[in-house]
């Protein structure tokens, strides 16, 4: 069994995250200084990619390789980003703010690319296997699709980015595990920073009506292409769809500016309270999910449940358990439909409509010509699938880009399964399943804001607690399937 270290706090990790958090600062804040100086140029938008390569080139040379500290930068930027972006909002063109905004996935790609090209030849990348061949499997996915039905410019890229971002953020948690003895700083870490993210929602929410406002929150999502904003200038989306008497009520959403997000994040801390055995991670994660009312949070509470129900308790609980949150989610959606407006039909209905729509298009659409974020950045008009991961993973790639997620999902889970020690195993499938069902009923879940730390988490787990994958001989499978009854020799598997 593997023993977690008590989670008694420290100053050394939060310091040294927030050295490296400073130390990616630097080129992003070169860039958001050119792009701002002339935002008219547009040529300078190449020198973010290659400036931050660079540095991440320099950092493996002089600091050696990627941590912990790496993985949480990518945190920090989903969660503080939208104030920076708000604020020089206004002096920014659309396109040099569009790329400042996937900077937390350019640090992701950057840190591969240098984990791949440093381990070349070294046979490292071999432990997350599935994982690479799902990534390839997408990309000539991807170019498949673009031959077919064509390339629909930024719809496509921003399209492809949150397809791949689940496989590419994972092999940033197998990158970074390197050196990691424990999952015990990543977690605690979370933890520190969603009481950071809570402490500003709480004033935002509570004391200063007008702290969005400071930061440009209507320029800010003019710029991002998102056209909910209602007419006092707020996203529409920052009222929940749940209301009290004629009331609908405002959710807090921090620094993130986005419920969705911030719902996916206290999730994350939740989970990684429950890992460090922190109450306080814990009551952190459920505050900011019923002050943010996330549904996608709610659901990632009864995930959990469900799951620690599975590992920890006896059979007839665990069956009273998933009874309990099968009814509680079925009475949720009853009163959503009958009583509320029409947001979690539509978010259903975006995930049913992909799959209705593969008995007209197997092949899908083509990559870029469906979903949310598609339309928003095309104008591609109404859309049937909307509002859906799945839906838009369906709609773009057709049945073959689905099978690839499933298996790359299955992948994973089945490698988590083998991890000995139970609280590892109940937080990692809690973060898995969790995201994963987020992602079948909301296309935002599949954003690098929202679901970047679950798989980079993901793949830290599966580095170091996972058991090695002992796979069966194609000979022996077959000799298996025709006589059941003859022994087959298997290699014993490591403690």
């Amino acid at each position: 069994m593997i023993a977690l270290p008590s989670a008694t706090p420290r100053l050394a990790p939060i310091v040294r995250s927030l050295a490296v958090l400073a130390y990616y600062c630097v080129p992003y804040a070169i860039c958001l200084w050119l792009f701002a100086r002339d935002p008219e140029t547009h040529v300078t938008i190449v020198a973010l990619p290659l400036l931050l390569l660079a540095f991440l080139f320099a950092k493996r040379i002089f600091m050696g390789r990627f941590g912990y500290a790496d993985a949480v930068a990518v945190l920090h930027f989903s969660a503080w980003q939208n104030l920076v972006l708000g604020y020089f909002a206004p002096d920014l063109s659309e396109l040099h703010f569009r790329a400042l905004l996937v900077y937390n996935f350019l640090i992701a790609g950057g840190i591969c690319a240098v984990f791949f090209l440093w381990n070349l030849g070294k046979g490292h990348w071999r432990g997350l296997l599935p994982t690479y061949r799902a990534f390839a499997a997408v990309l000539a996915l991807a170019a498949i699709s673009v031959g077919l039905f064509g390339f629909n410019g930024a719809s496509s890229i921003a399209s492809l980015r949150n397809i791949i971002g689940p496989m590419l953020f994972t092999t940033v948690g197998f990158a970074v595990a390197s050196r990691l003895h424990t999952d015990k700083r990543i977690a605690y870490l979370t933890v520190v920073i969603a009481s950071m993210v809570i402490s500003v929602g709480v004033y935002e929410r509570f004391y200063q009506p007008d702290f969005w406002y400071w930061f440009n929150i209507e320029e800010l999502w003019n710029k991002k292409g998102i056209a909910n904003l209602n007419r006092v200038g707020i996203p529409s989306n920052w009222y929940a769809a749940e209301r009290i008497g004629d009331f609908y009520l405002r959710r807090m959403v921090s620094s993130f500016a986005d419920p969705v997000n911030l719902g996916a994040f206290f999730y994350l801390a939740f989970v990684s309270g429950y890992l460090i055995k922190s109450r306080l991670g814990m009551i952190i994660g459920v505050a900011g999910i019923l002050l943010g009312i996330s549904k996608g949070g709610f659901l990632g509470l009864l995930v959990f449940s469900v799951v620690y129900a599975y590992f920890r308790a006896p059979k007839i609980v665990f069956l009273l358990t998933v009874l309990m949150s099968s009814i509680i989610g079925g009475v949720f959606i009853y009163i959503s439909f009958t009583h509320f407006t029409s947001s979690v039909y539509t978010h259903m209905s975006g995930s049913l409509q992909g799959f209705l729509a593969l008995t007209e298009t197997p092949m899908g659409l083509g990559l870029g010509r469906t979903g949310t974020l598609a339309n928003q950045l095309g104008d591609l008009g109404h859309q049937r699938i909307r509002e859906s991961g799945t839906g838009l993973i369906i709609g773009q790639l057709g049945a073959p880009g689905f099978a690839v997620f499933c298996y790359f999902i299955y992948s994973l889970a089945r490698r988590l399964l083998s991890i000995p020690d139970k609280r590892v195993r109940i937080a990692s499938l809690s973060l898995l399943l969790g995201i994963t069902f987020n992602i079948v009923f909301n296309e935002v879940a599949l954003s690098p804001n929202s679901s970047a730390l679950y798989f980079v988490q993901v793949g830290v787990m599966i580095s170091l607690y996972a058991r090695p994958a002992m796979r069966l001989a194609l000979a022996a499978r077959i000799r298996q399937a025709l006589f059941p009854a003859r022994r087959v020799w298997l290699p014993v598997r490591p403690a």
